[in-house]
C-alpha cells in the first residue's frame, strides 16, 4: 500500500536520530542546512549492478515546492534517473 508514496523525515543533529531505510526502499535526502553529515549503513558490500534510482525532477512525485527558489545540486548521474514509470524496480 506504501509502494510509490512519498513520505518527508526531518532530521536534526541535536536530536541524535536515525532513519532506517528498510531493503527495497527508495530513498534520497536533501539538505537544508550549510553543512550535513550523511553516513550509511548497509547490509551488503557494494554492487553497482544493483544500483538504482528515480528522478526527483519526476512531476508524480510531488518534490517541486521542495526546490523552488532554492539552490539544488544534482550530480549528473542523478539527473539521468528514470521517472518513476520507467525506473526498473529489482528488489
Amino acid at each position: 500500500p506504501t509502494f510509490g508514496k512519498i513520505m518527508l523525515i526531518e532530521l536534526f543533529a541535536e536530536d541524535n536520530k536515525q532513519l532506517l531505510v528498510p531493503k527495497g526502499f527508495a530513498h534520497g535526502f536533501y539538505v537544508l542546512s550549510d553543512f550535513a553529515d550523511v553516513l550509511y549503513k548497509t547490509d551488503n558490500y557494494y554492487q553497482p549492478q544493483s544500483e538504482g534510482g528515480i528522478n526527483l525532477a519526476d512531476p508524480k512525485l510531488g518534490l517541486e515546492y521542495l526546490l523552488k527558489g532554492k539552490p539544488v545540486i544534482i550530480s549528473d548521474k542523478d539527473k539521468s534517473l528514470p521517472y518513476f514509470d520507467k525506473a526498473v524496480f529489482n528488489f
